[in-house]
């Protein structure tokens, strides 16, 4: 009996995180049935209520009538059909949102199939954002001017082709001033390695009045 009531205990604890989490999850059983979806996912399926269908979607409705009601019911069908055996994640796009779905395969101790975890997160807003980045950065891989990307700690996040291409067709020169030079991994490196007093550079870039700033710079015979 005390075995059982700390599984119990357990269980009910699993249960309220579940219940009290931000994301989107629901369970399913082996033959694809929804069996559980916690408040975040309740909200979203209603949110996702076929404007077509006779039934409206409610505070009190079943998970089944919400799996009905809801266009992503049919998505998520036609996903999990597909009886994955391991993790996995996709895009989406249901009634003009799009969704990222990760589903984990629920096991027994003894490695049985018990049916399917699911997560959703709308993702609509950062997918566009991705785009715009995209395009950015492939604009700026397109053009010929040098152009490198630093942020607040002066870290390099963006080198575009040019710049890699003007140090490759130069590297002779640099390295003898910048010995480790490799131009295919700036990403990452502070721009502090290329300079003999860091502090005047932190300095100067710190002082945002004075942008936008052009000064030109002298590197051996470059």
């Amino acid at each position: 009996m005390k075995i059982f009531g700390r599984h119990f205990d357990v269980h009910r604890r699993n249960q309220t995180a579940l219940d009290c989490s931000p994301t989107a999850i629901l369970h399913f059983d082996r033959s694809m049935r929804a069996v559980y979806a916690n408040a975040e996912a309740r909200r979203l399926l209603r949110r996702l209520s076929g404007e077509s269908s006779d039934i409206r979607p409610t505070e009190d409705q079943s998970l089944a009538e919400l799996m009905e009601t809801s266009t992503l019911g049919p998505v998520l069908d036609s996903k999990l059909q597909m009886g994955p055996s391991r993790s996995w994640s996709v895009d989406v796009e249901c009634q003009g949102r799009i969704l990222d779905l990760r589903v984990t395969p629920l096991r027994t101790e003894r490695g049985a199939a018990m049916g399917f975890h699911v997560q959703i997160a709308d993702a609509t807003e950062k997918r566009v954002r991705e785009c715009h980045v995209q395009q950015l950065q492939a604009a700026m891989d397109g053009v010929t001017t040098n152009i490198i990307i630093v942020d607040d700690d002066l870290h390099i996040t963006y080198v575009n082709r040019a710049t890699v291409h003007t140090l490759n067709e130069h590297i002779g020169d640099l390295r003898k001033f910048y010995p480790d030079l490799d131009p295919s991994a700036l990403v990452g490196r502070s721009i502090d390695d290329f300079h003999q007093n860091p502090d005047h550079q932190r300095r100067l870039l710190k002082n945002r009045s004075i942008f936008p700033y052009e000064t030109t710079l002298q590197l051996g015979p470059l």
